[in-house]
């Protein structure tokens, strides 16, 4: 009797251990050397980073060749090591003339008024514009108000801004903020300084020398994405 009790107990214990085990997930055959060109253009851009992201988000599925072409790592599968590698390709393949077109659009140092936050307040405010016909990963890219400190603020990974967009960064010496709001952990001064916009591998992508400026006034290009500044 015990040894049939024993030997049920051991056969289940097998049965959980092997629900419990790692299973080998390949999904797709593993490559020498993946490219990286997931959506087949014979070139790495934010596209490519975002489709590894739906992919091991869900949110889609690869043909046979992409996701041959996003195993970065060879393991047969797709996964947040092939995203992480997939985005260093990127850094890697590009210099500063892939954020050609990023631009300071727009910035107000004194906002009492003209554009609100999610919690109501009206915190001064840099308007980012993508002037170009492409998606540009802004992973890491540093916005500050110093010279010498340029990464006051970085936008965190995963934030893309689409080709003809535009990012809001709320400047408010902010911790909390929305879902889909950036603020920044720094103020700007309505007697004039200079705002950075920099790349944490290449260096300088843009700067604006803003003037001393009234209330809810604001200071940027005109027209968008321009070399041009209004008031």
């Amino acid at each position: 009797m015990l040894k049939r009790k024993t030997a049920a107990i051991l056969t289940s214990l097998a049965a959980a251990a092997s629900m419990l085990a790692p299973q080998a997930a390949v999904i797709y055959a593993a490559t020498a050397e993946a490219s990286g060109d997931i959506n087949l253009d014979s070139e790495i851009t934010a596209e490519d980073v975002q489709l590894i992201q739906d992919q091991v988000l869900g949110k889609a599925s690869l043909t046979a060749e992409q996701g041959s072409n996003a195993d970065i790592n060879g393991d047969g599968a797709i996964d947040s090591l092939d995203l992480v590698g997939e985005r260093t390709k990127l850094r890697n393949t590009v210099g500063l003339e892939a954020y050609e077109g990023l631009v300071i659009n727009e910035v107000c140092t004194s906002n009492k008024s003209k554009l609100q936050d999610a919690a109501g307040a009206y915190p001064d405010w840099v308007e980012i514009y993508n002037s170009s016909d492409k998606d540009m990963v802004l992973d890491g890219v540093g916005l500050s108000d110093g010279a010498k400190k340029k990464f006051k603020f970085t936008f965190p990974e995963g934030t893309t801004i689409p080709a003809g967009g535009y990012i809001i960064v709320f400047c408010d010496d902010a911790v909390n903020q929305a879902e889909g709001e950036y603020h920044a952990a720094f103020k700007l001064s309505a007697t004039g300084e200079t705002v950075y916009l920099t790349h944490p591998m290449y260096g300088e992508i843009d700067s604006v020398a803003v003037p001393e400026l009234n209330a809810d006034t604001s200071y940027g290009r005109y027209a968008n994405g321009s070399e041009s500044f209004s008031y």
